[in-house]
This record gives C-alpha cells, structure tokens and sequence, in this order.
C-alpha cells in the first residue's frame, strides 16, 4: 500500500485535529488576579484574528573559537493576546484601556469618557472553538490587562475596527480554585464536553 506522503506529498497526521474558524471569547473584569472566581461567561462579541503570542527572551553562553552555542536559558516570558472587534462594545472598551468606574447608564443610555486615570483594570479570559471532530478546545486566562490603547477606526470599505491587544498576568489559582503550578498564564484544554 503506497504511502500518501511519498505519492503526493501529504503529511501524516490526525485529521481529525485539524481545525479552522472563529472563536468565541469570554471576558470579565476581576478586582484581583489572586483571586479570580469562577470561569467568564460574558462574550465579547463580534471578532477575528484571534492570537496568543509567547515571547521568549533568551541568554545564550557561547565557547570556543569560532563560538557556538552550548547553553541556554530563558531569562523572561512575555504573553500577549489580541484580537479586531467590530461591535460596539463600551463595557469591552473600558476593560482595554484600563479605566475604571467611567461606564455608566443614564437614561437608558451608555457614557464613556477618557482621561487621567492611572488605574489598569484586571480581567479574565476562556476562549472556545469547536473542533472539525466535535471535540473542543478551551484556552483558559486567569489574569490579564489591556495595553492601555484605543484605536478606533471607521473604514470606508469595511466594518467597524478595533484592536485588542492584552498582557497576560501571573496567576495563583485557576477557576477551580485550585493553586497554579507551572501553568501561571494561560492554559489550553482538550475535551469532548463543551463546557468543562
């Protein structure tokens, strides 16, 4: 029996872990990243381009000559995570930039304003994607703050544009309670129930 990836130049894999489309995120704001209760269930809304980047900083030790690389370790970790939304979502706006008690309803009607304050918000994050199998994926973040940025464009040709760019904390304990060991800034999670 020929072998799919000498007659065509196909990969071995799972198919059944391959996957494609949206995801859904959930967001809360939280007082205390120590302690940040049960697991978000407030969408976001309407959004694309869904990414979690870790930066590794790391000091390499060289010897000889030529030198060459004999050792390395990692001397910080940066997690960011973002996304474009294109919903009006002034609650969400208020979580990015950090500011807190300036989102108020008067009247049936939302109000909010920017400046001069230094206060950066906490928030919580689960992220949900359904895979091509029926399994699901679950990414869990126990901590995290807004960049501090608000951009918010109008565009000619398209929808309603605004980045999401997010710092991810260290966190203690997880939804469960439970203490954090090695998984201090996001978890991902495998799992045949939709919501674990």
């Amino acid at each position: 029996m020929a072998n799919e990836y000498q007659d065509f130049n196909v990969p071995d894999g799972v198919r059944d872990n391959m996957t494609a489309g949206q995801s859904v995120v959930f967001a809360e704001g939280i007082s205390d990243i120590a302690a940040p209760g049960s697991i978000p269930t407030t969408q976001v809304g309407y959004i694309k381009e869904f990414k979690i980047l870790v930066e590794g900083i790391v000091l390499e030790f060289e010897q000889g000559m030529p030198q060459v690389v004999v050792n390395a370790i990692k001397t910080k970790t940066n997690v960011t995570m973002s996304w474009e939304g294109f919903e009006w979502n002034l609650d969400l706006f208020q979580l990015l930039v950090g500011n807190e008690d300036v989102n108020e309803a008067i009247g049936g009607s939302k109000f909010w304003g920017i400046g001069g304050e230094a206060t950066m918000t906490n928030s919580k994050f689960a992220i949900f994607h359904k895979m091509l199998d029926g399994r699901f994926i679950w990414i869990y973040v126990w901590g995290a703050a807004g960049d501090g940025n608000f951009n918010l464009e109008f565009p000619d040709d398209t929808w309603l544009k605004v980045p999401f760019v997010w710092k991810l904390k260290k966190g203690t304990l997880d939804f469960d309670d439970a203490t954090l060991t090695k998984d201090y800034y996001f978890r991902i999670e495998e799992t045949n129930l939709p919501c674990p």
